[in-house]
């Protein structure tokens, strides 16, 4: 990180939502996470129909 090896303990956080609350979800991440430059990547999947309407209506609720 900028010319210097960093060493520091990590985790993986997986989230899942809609397309839609992504913004939202990246903003609130860089604002509580200490790091100037966290990484955040968004990987898009399909879902069965039943899996899909149940997380829309989870995120919905939120």
């Amino acid at each position: 990180w900028k010319g210097a090896i960093e060493e520091d303990e990590e985790r993986q956080l997986v989230i899942k939502t809609t397309s839609d609350r992504v913004a939202a979800i990246e903003a609130r991440f860089r604002e509580l996470h200490p790091y100037e430059l966290p990484e955040f990547i968004v990987l898009s999947a399909e879902a069965s129909a039943g899996y899909a309407a149940w997380l829309a209506e989870s995120v919905a609720a939120t």
